[in-house]
């Protein structure tokens, strides 16, 4: 099974344009969308719903996508998309009555998946907007779980979620995402959400599709300055000058790979923890200590700016770092990666 979107541009009368040429084709499993609001996301899963009227192609199984007909596909919105005025029990058979589903069949179909999102012990009868924001979001999940769909999309919905129910469901939601049967796009904003998942993320920003790849190929080729800062903690892109086969910062000069049509001229560099040396001195003292993906960082400050540095330091003691290794080089229009080398710094 294969959905593929073929050149999708969309555009709502008076505003610039939401998706610009945008192809991708997404196998059956699991496909990630990411980005921060306003990236495409929702726009893009709603072409793929049939709700926005867009130009370009969609196709499922090599056909033209009808989303209207025969139930091919699935939506789970963002905002949910539940009948608050109702009680959690009718949103939650609502799917059940529009198919006519005789009543006597609703225990074995709903009991396996009251247990699997957590709910068999919910009090189904009161109205939904008295219910809490992480019951709703079981709610609507599985209410797309009931029937089976060649193509499942699901927009963000825990995103407003607190912190601790937002990981109990993601946990829960994961398991379900891999056993599914059919194609499923997952939009989030969260990055820690596309590394958990560990599967091939589109990566969108401003309407235009910015990469496609595994997470792990993303955060080591780094195509892009918005890809690379979002896949590496602590990652940057400093103003800099290309010349005599490197690049000249403000807090050092480091080689790089560049095209000679950038010789002389402004360019971003790309700046990792990892490149930077401790020396003995007092330029900077040790703001912070932060623990994530598995390695310690301190913040250092000085006088005029913050870096941060990989390993752990003590809070307050004062030190000096120096700039050294390779930098990628960045168009600084585009922000596109121009040195064409595809490894770590160095």
């Amino acid at each position: 099974m294969e959905l593929t979107v073929n050149h999708l541009h969309l555009s709502f009368f008076g505003h610039a344009e939401c998706l610009h040429d945008v192809t991708l084709t997404f196998g059956e499993g699991v496909g990630v969308l990411y980005g921060e609001a306003g990236g495409g996301k929702t726009a893009l899963l709603k072409c793929i719903a049939g709700i926005n009227r867009y130009e370009g192609e969609i196709l499922l199984d090599g056909h033209p996508l009808d989303a209207g007909k025969g139930g091919d596909v699935g939506m789970v919105f963002d905002d949910l998309a539940l009948f608050n005025r109702r009680s959690l029990w009718y949103n939650l058979t609502y799917p059940l009555r529009i198919r006519k589903v005789p009543k006597p069949e609703w225990a074995g179909i709903l009991a396996p998946l009251l247990k699997q999102w957590g709910l068999e012990k919910t009090f189904l009868d009161n109205p939904t907007y008295r219910a809490d924001e992480a019951v709703k979001v079981r709610l609507a999940l599985a209410r797309a779980a009931l029937f089976p769909r060649k193509a499942l999309l699901i927009d963000n919905p825990l995103a407003r979620l607190r912190q601790d129910d937002r990981r109990a469901i993601f946990w829960t939601l994961s398991r379900f995402l891999r056993d599914y049967r059919g194609v499923v796009l997952y939009a989030t904003d969260s990055i820690d959400e596309v590394m958990s998942l560990g599967e091939k993320v589109a990566v969108l920003s401003n309407g235009y599709l910015l990469a496609h790849d595994l997470p792990a190929t993303l955060k080591r080729t780094k195509p892009s300055v918005y890809v690379a800062t979002q896949t590496n903690p602590f990652w940057r892109a400093i103003e800099s000058v290309a010349k005599d086969g490197a690049v000249h910062t403000a807090e050092g000069v480091v080689v790089a790979n560049y095209p000679p049509t950038y010789e002389g001229k402004r360019v971003l560099a790309g700046i990792a923890p990892s490149m930077y040396r401790l020396t003995d001195g007092d330029e900077y003292a040790v703001r912070n200590v932060l623990w994530t993906e598995g390695k310690w960082y301190s913040v250092l400050e000085s006088a005029d700016r913050n870096v941060v540095v990989e390993g752990r330091l003590d809070v307050g003691q004062k030190t000096s770092a120096v700039l050294e290794g390779r930098a990628p080089v960045y168009d600084a229009s585009s922000e596109w990666r121009v040195d064409g080398d595809e490894g770590e710094e160095v």
